[in-house]
């Protein structure tokens, strides 16, 4: 979709204003690759103006990567001045790369972490977001580290979302423009105690010489 790019632009005192703006995109190689609408406004002494950057160029998708915003400037009276600012188109989404528990089982009296890495094509990670398993509720949403990013709940405070059994939890990585992967993590919760089944014993306990006291045989 459009990228606002915003573009602080000053006057001096000799100008009457800025009456028209208007900007183009350049690729690496410096070629014209869209011209962006024209901003027709009135900033006197200084002010800021608006311009839409496209992410596609004639129905594709521009290549992620860095290009250049050239800006111009005109006066009222007709004087012109430019400005070349960068800008980083990126659709690419994260990457997750781990997303894990720290320990497989839980009590529901005990903590567990789950712990999520990711990288970013331009290094600019945002945040983890991890759902409820019903996925309708946001647990928590944490700045990204990038690595082993950790984030510990208590059960008992999740109650009644798990219970019980394996839970799924689905977790969210973005990065700073909105893009972002999804994965999730499953916790196994166990909290019923083991179970004894029956119990045999070959011994037999009498007196034999009949002292009273039972021997084992």
């Amino acid at each position: 979709g459009p990228v606002l790019v915003p573009i602080q632009v000053q006057t001096p005192g000799t100008l009457k204003g800025i009456q028209l703006l208007t900007g183009q995109l350049l690729g690496k190689d410096g070629k014209v690759i869209q011209s962006l609408p024209q901003v027709e406004t009135s900033l006197s002494g200084s002010g800021t103006a608006n311009f839409y950057v496209v992410g596609s160029a004639n129905g594709a998708l521009l290549a992620d990567g860095v290009y250049s915003v050239s800006i111009q400037a005109i006066s009222e009276v007709g004087i012109r001045s430019s400005i070349t600012v960068p800008i980083d188109i990126d659709h690419a989404p994260p990457q997750l790369t781990q997303v894990t528990v720290l320990t497989g089982t839980s009590n529901l009296t005990q903590p567990f972490t789950i712990v999520v890495s990711g990288s970013d094509r331009s290094q600019k990670l945002g945040s983890i977001l991890i759902f409820s398993p019903d996925g309708k509720t946001v647990l928590t949403e944490v700045p990204a580290q990038g690595a082993d990013t950790t984030v510990t709940f208590n059960p008992i405070a999740l109650r009644p979302m798990i219970s019980d059994g394996p839970s799924i939890f689905p977790v969210r990585l973005t990065d700073s423009v909105g893009n972002s992967a999804t994965g999730s993590v499953t916790v196994i919760v166990d909290t019923s105690p083991p179970v004894i089944t029956g119990a045999t014993s070959n011994l037999t306990v009498f007196s034999p010489n009949g002292d009273g006291i039972d021997d084992v045989v």
